[in-house]
């Protein structure tokens, strides 16, 4: 049973065995089950039970089965992106370790690996399990710490993870090294990181009671792009830019962070951020920077990165003044990214509006724009209003839940940050419903568009309608045409039925005219008027004679096209073949005839009588040339 409450021995120094911190949840209870899987291992042990296990499937999903010997891998070594600060309290005021700054996931493996507390265990103490017998456990610190207090580091009571980008690596170092302890709160952080759902509150775990506050917020990132490949994760939003022809996208990222411990006085934080759509020369929040911008004399941090650089030495001891303190800087930050993606969709929505809303006279490209960016918007808005929804779902719980937690003695440091965290959740909740006025008023766009979409596509119609009528009415003429232009020894021999006459003519135009009108017919593009229909006819006051003249007419047609369809059409297309040769032909005769006089002179002794051709002392063409045969 998870109990929901600031338990009073949280605010007080608990007497526990300090070397269960020292001790590793992985190497205590092994899962020999999983071959060796580190996350299956880590996920399902501790406080997770049954065989359903979401958490160990998600983080399956996204890297893999990993292995204490990835350990060794090379990657290990790549991106310095971890911070680590440890300190030790001293009545008010802290005792830090040296800070080590950025640290690469090895290296973070490397300084989790070792003993966070200088402690030794009694032999009466070896017998008793830390968890269950909470009371009966007493505090062995080593016996030489007070002899060697000055060549020792401090106790690492209080310790701060920052980790950009968290990846496979520095989940893999996380997860080897987390204590009995810590491996409750590590799970459900990891979980609800990479789930990317919105989340504030406090827990207080079974066994030893160990607080645990967190926040998970996700949110959504408006980013120009240059040039390369998209972000993982990221979306193209380029069309919200009317005007320009500059690439941008939309991406994904969660702030989370979890602070777990016994007591107030000796906790861990773990801080993964998302800075992966920032470019390096864009003032990306990085391990490096935080450590430049923070290092004080000494090796001493004086700003946290966890919360963007604000003053350690403000919050004091209680990581619930600290966990306030973080919220406020992640959320502030949130609600300016959430503030610029929606002023980035409202002013697509207002250009839309009052330059590029289509008119009547709109052209074919223009409205396919439009109907693209219609589209796109219609998307990217419940995306938006989606993620924004579950970080002011957090908000709004932790607001009227967990927040009574923090009162009724609150310190003026978390008065402060309450008032700041109700602040940006009141501008979350007026941006959300900008997005609800916005998806109402690109739906409305929508429906006008879509009328003029259908007007347009009704006129296109028509046109085409129109030129196919033209054609319709036309092509009966011109395959009529086709077969009669040919020359008699062609036409007799390709249709020897068809007579040279003005009957066979009409007839063929007729057969013509009724074929490529029923195919107009099955097609819709010619309806006949209503009081002509088929139906119609059948009902009228004539409905027998016109019924049987309906029957024949089909027994007609039916026939006609089963018999003689196929050969007709075959027929009709050689027709037009041998029409065109026959044209060409034509035509290079004609040429040749203007451009050559003798065979004009040849026309012209054609016409003449045979005796007129003796007497004028006249021949042909080649009788002129070579004289006479046999000559």
């Amino acid at each position: 049973m998870v109990r929901e409450k600031w338990l009073p021995e949280f605010d007080k120094r608990r007497e526990f065995w300090l070397g269960s911190e020292n001790t590793h949840a992985i190497q205590e209870n092994p899962f020999n089950l999983d071959d060796g899987d580190i996350i299956r291992s880590f996920m399902r042990n501790g406080e997770v039970l049954g065989t359903c296990t979401p958490g160990a499937n998600l983080l399956g999903r996204l890297y893999g089965r990993m292995f204490l010997e990835d350990l060794n891998s090379t990657e290990m070594d790549k991106e310095k992106n971890a911070l680590l600060y440890d300190c030790a309290s001293d009545g008010d005021g802290y005792r830090p370790r040296k800070n080590p700054g950025p640290l690469t996931a090895r290296q973070l493996f490397d300084l989790l690996s070792k003993d966070r507390f200088h402690v030794c265990r009694s032999d009466s103490s070896m017998k008793m399990d830390p968890v269950d017998t909470p009371s009966s456990v007493t505090m062995a610190r080593d016996p030489d710490a007070s002899s060697n207090i000055e060549t020792k580091e401090p106790d690492a009571e209080r310790r701060r993870i920052y980790i950009a980008d968290l990846d496979r690596w520095y989940v893999l170092a996380l997860m080897a090294t987390a204590s009995i302890h810590q491996a409750g709160p590590l799970q459900r952080a990891l979980y609800w990181h990479h789930a990317s759902e919105g989340y504030i509150g406090l827990n207080v775990g079974r066994g030893l009671p160990v607080f645990e506050l967190a926040f998970h917020l996700p949110f959504q990132a408006f980013r120009p792009q240059n040039a390369g490949p998209l972000p993982p994760g990221a979306r193209d939003v380029s069309f919200l830019d009317w005007d320009s022809d500059d690439s941008s996208v939309m991406c994904r990222a969660i702030y989370s962070c979890t602070v777990a411990g016994p007591d107030k006085w000796r906790w861990v934080a773990y801080c993964f951020v998302d800075t992966y759509f920032d470019g390096e020369n864009d003032g990306r929040e990085s391990a490096e920077d935080h450590f430049n911008d923070t290092e004080g004399p000494m090796g001493i941090s004086s700003l946290d990165p966890c919360g963007y650089g604000f003053t350690n030495e403000d919050i004091g001891p209680d990581p619930r003044c600290w966990f306030l303190k973080v919220l406020d800087y992640r959320l502030a930050m949130i609600n300016a990214e959430f503030t610029e993606v929606v002023s980035r969709i409202e002013s697509s929505t207002t250009c839309y509006r009052e330059k590029h809303y289509p008119s009547s006279d709109a052209s074919e490209a223009e409205l396919k724009r439009t109907e693209n960016w219609m589209h796109e918007i219609q998307r990217l808005i419940p995306d938006v209003s989606s993620t924004l929804s579950k970080t002011l779902r957090a908000c709004e719980g932790f607001l009227h839940g967990d927040i009574k937690e923090f009162s009724p003695e609150v310190s003026e440091t978390q008065r402060i940050s309450l008032g700041m965290i109700k602040q940006h959740t009141g501008s979350l909740l007026r941006l959300q419903g900008k997005l609800c006025e916005l998806k109402e008023t690109c739906a409305t766009y929508n429906t006008d568009l879509t009328f003029l979409m259908d007007r347009h596509q009704r006129d296109l119609a028509r046109d085409n309608r129109a030129v196919s009528l033209i054609l319709m009415i036309c092509t009966p003429v011109l395959l009529t045409s086709g077969i009669f232009s040919m020359e008699d020894e062609v036409r007799k021999r390709t249709f020897p039925s068809i007579a040279a006459s003005s009957a066979s003519f009409f007839k063929v135009l007729s057969i013509f005219t009724a074929v490529i009108t029923l195919a107009a017919m099955q097609q819709n593009l010619v309806r006949l008027p209503k009081q002509w229909r088929w139906n119609n006819l059948r009902d009228g006051p004539c409905h027998v004679l016109n019924g049987l003249l309906i029957r024949w007419l089909r027994m007609i047609l039916q026939h006609a096209l089963q018999q003689s369809l196929t050969r007709m059409a075959l027929r009709g297309v050689c027709a037009m073949i041998a029409c065109v040769i026959q044209m060409y032909k034509g035509f290079l005769s004609w040429f040749r005839f203007r451009s050559n006089p003798a065979l004009q002179d040849d026309a012209q002794d054609a016409q003449l009588e045979p005796t007129q051709r003796i007497e004028r002392g006249l021949g042909s063409s080649s009788y002129r040339t070579h004289g006479p045969i046999g000559v």
